[in-house]
């Protein structure tokens, strides 16, 4: 196998040699500048390998069953591996080969995608470690919402290359005629890599899995066996990694979609780039994450800036033991790391906010309920890790309160004071002057332990309780900072509730959780149509005085009571 892939390289070298590189006419499509088009995969079975002579290191032929996944609808361009890295690992593309935005990446090793730090290790995902030097880890950061790229595994290279569920079964990807769909030593005049996607796509929609860069895959290579396999990975070591799709300087042969071929995972060619893919979410499911690192704890602020979430103070065993410490959690790495203690001291019942790249948490008490009520309010900078004290809550100190932010405000409303006093005050805070100018009132109901989210440029509060009127509601209100003016919408369906947590996914709100009975079910709120929908129950145990954000298109709900506090953390995927 390995004489095979030296003994096209060499003719390929020498052909170039000959005829020369020439940069092609200039690109023409636009497949995305840094996060690259992806394209669904539906899972199933099918004949990987083939028993044809010219399918080198093919056979024996055998099923294979994989999962659902998305891979890349383009090979992954010059301006996408720029975007992500900065710069070449080594030599830069160039016109005699193929220079251009949306001409795809090559001179990129095995390692230069996958990393090669192991004290910086970021995901295992099919066998592979991506670390933090590598484009797709880089990737996975810029993206956010919890995205782990990574390389295909050559099972799922092969099923993507064959159209998936919708194969016509042609020996190249997406025609039996080589020329309508790659670009090879036939017709590569002159020679070089050519713009992503000029040629006809795959029955998936996918181009150039036949011809114009070879790929990289993510598996050691090993001989084929007969034996049915289940999303195969590949062997656990190995010399040399698989490469697959054949070029622009081989035959018409080594662009068929079962042909295989290797190199050494260091090898930089410029015939070799690479595509990437994403596991398939599965919508409206509960995924366990790390526990929250603080320990068991309820009562606590949370907020989320950019692709982190924060979670901080509390308190744990009934009011025994009020917290100050304060928690970033990654969802790419899901992992908790602990930063600079929130200054404010022990503290519960605060509500907490972000705006732009900073956080704000402020008012709640120190220990327990009889404790005094607080009025200040804090800075957090995650760049810096430090608090900075700000002006002081304009209204009257309590806990149990609502806050959210709506572009560059934020906004605090509702809660009790010390002395059992429900409010219904609400209040607008202005990062830039660092002040607080009251709004108008909540309009039903002095209430604390409501919740809020904000959904583009509007507020929403909801539920809650009052011992004026013995009532847990189930009233739901959105507020125009615009007009200042609040309009009830369709109530929050299967009776009132207080102490639930609410957040948005972008153009959709979520409540769920509280008591009584510490609830588990979870609702979605559409603002268009001002309907609620059923979803999953939340996939912990019922909880109430629980913290909940987005981050991205995920959510994430954790910690609380009642029956003993936990600390459990949980993903939602909508």
């Amino acid at each position: 196998m390995k004489t095979l892939a030296i003994t096209i390289a060499c003719f390929a070298v020498a052909l170039s040699a000959l005829t020369g590189c020439k940069e092609d006419k200039p690109e023409t499509n636009n497949p995305g500048v840094t996060e690259p088009e992806m394209v669904f995969v539906q899972g199933g079975t099918f004949t990987m390998g083939s028993e044809d002579a010219l399918d080198l290191g093919a056979s024996p032929s055998h099923q294979v069953t994989l999962d659902s996944y998305s891979i890349g609808k383009y090979q992954v361009t010059q301006a996408q591996w720029l975007a992500v890295m900065g710069s070449w690992p080594g030599n830069a593309p160039n016109s005699n080969c193929g220079v251009g935005d949306n001409y795809p990446a090559y001179y990129v090793s095995w390692y230069d995608i996958v990393g090669t730090h192991p004290s910086a290790v970021g995901y295992t995902v099919k066998g592979v470690t991506y670390y933090q030097n590598g484009f797709c880890y880089k990737l996975s950061q810029l993206a956010g919402d919890g995205k782990q790229y990574r390389l295909p595994t050559e099972a799922e290279w092969e099923y993507a290359a064959r159209g998936g569920s919708q194969t016509n079964n042609y020996i190249y990807s997406g025609s039996n005629n080589i020329d309508d769909i790659a670009w090879y030593t036939g017709n590569n005049s002159p020679n070089g890599a050519k713009p992503v996607g000029t040629k006809d796509p795959n029955e998936l929609g996918i181009y150039d899995m036949s011809g114009n860069v070879a790929e990289w895959c993510g598996d050691w290579y090993a001989s084929y066996t007969s034996t049915a396999k289940n999303n195969p990975t590949g062997p656990a070591s190995g010399s040399d990694r698989m490469i697959r799709g054949g070029d622009w300087r081989t035959i018409a042969a080594t662009c068929r979609v079962a042909e295989r071929n290797i190199r050494t995972p260091g090898d930089r060619s410029n015939n070799l780039g690479f595509r990437i893919v994403l596991d398939a979410t599965i919508p409206d499911v509960w995924t366990q994450k790390a526990n929250f690192a603080g320990g068991t704890r309820t009562r606590a602020f949370s907020f989320s800036i950019g692709n982190k979430g924060y979670v901080g103070t509390g308190n744990v065993l009934d009011n025994i033991n009020p917290k100050q410490d304060f928690w970033e959690y990654d969802p790419v790495l899901n992992v908790w790391t602990q930063k600079a203690d929130f200054e404010g001291g022990n503290r519960i019942n605060a509500v907490g906010f972000s705006i732009g790249n900073k956080g704000y948490v402020g008012i709640g008490c120190e220990g327990s309920f009889i404790s005094p009520t607080k009025q200040d309010f804090w800075e957090y900078d995650p760049i810096l890790n430090t608090w900075t004290q700000k002006a002081d809550f304009a209204g009257a100190a309590r806990i149990n309160t609502v806050g959210f932010s709506i572009g560059s405000k934020g906004y605090v409303g509702t809660g009790i004071d010390r002395y059992d006093n429900f409010l219904q005050d609400f209040w607008e805070y202005d990062p830039v002057s660092n002040t607080w100018t009251q709004k108008a009132n909540f309009p039903v109901g002095n209430r604390d332990n409501a919740v809020g989210f904000s959904i583009s440029n509007k507020g929403y509060i909801g539920t809650g309780s009052s011992s004026e009127t013995k009532t847990d509601y189930d009233d739901f209100w959105e507020y125009d900072p615009a007009s200042n003016s609040w309009t009830q919408k369709a109530n929050i369906p299967n009776g009132g509730r207080a102490a639930a947590v609410g957040f948005s996914i972008g153009a959709k709100g979520y409540v769920g959780t509280g008591y009584p009975w510490a609830r588990r079910d979870f609702w979605e709120y559409d603002p268009v149509s001002d309907t609620w929908t059923q979803k999953a129950n939340f996939g912990g145990g019922g909880r109430e005085h629980a913290v909940g954000f987005s981050i991205g298109n995920k959510g994430y709900l954790g910690t609380g009571g009642p029956v003993g506090d936990q600390q459990d953390f949980w993903e939602y995927t909508p």
